[in-house]
């Protein structure tokens, strides 16, 4: 559950700047994690980790999908298939899938050290922080459209919708 200052629809989550170079270029089109995130999130607040050093994307995600979720339609981006066998799972490198569904850049980005200075961030997230209500809100207005919306899935507009619905 989210602190009270938080919002439990959003976290951030610390990404390689690699990985966040595949996912801008839809190479990568799912996130995959050890760990379950909060059934609740739906957008993640991407800190590109070092050299980087600062939050420059947010993401609008699908809910976690399990190795055989994924079907033959979503095998194409970087790793999927090898989810969808249970490679990953296997290997101990992932046991979720989150499909990204629409990618957004901050515009400026927000430095580690601004965002502690604000105290949104006591540093870069370890696991993932949910974030801090007042960084979404005074933030949410500089985010800029990189990629759309799975237009083909019904289940994926309403879960952006969701969100988009939990700030106002």
């Amino acid at each position: 559950m989210a602190p009270h200052d938080a919002l439990d629809t959003d976290i951030v989550l610390s990404i390689h700047p690699h990985h966040v170079a595949n996912i801008i270029s839809r190479t990568k089109d799912h996130e995959f994690r050890r760990y379950m995130l909060p059934w609740t999130v739906r957008r993640l607040w991407i800190y590109e980790t070092r050299p980087v050093s600062a939050i420059r994307y947010v993401a609008i995600i699908s809910g976690a999908k399990s190795p055989g979720q994924l079907g033959r339609d979503n095998l194409s981006g970087l790793r999927n298939a090898e989810f969808e066998s249970g490679e990953l799972t296997e290997a101990g490198l992932a046991k979720f899938a989150y499909k990204i569904l629409e990618l957004h850049q901050l515009m400026p980005n927000l430095p580690l050290e601004e965002a502690k200075s604000m105290q949104w961030l006591k540093g870069p997230p370890q696991k993932y922080n949910f974030a801090k209500r007042q960084m979404v809100e005074d933030l949410e207005e500089t985010l800029v459209k990189v990629f759309p919306l799975d237009k083909d899935s019904d289940d994926e507009k309403g879960r952006a919708l969701m969100v988009q619905g939990s700030l106002d």
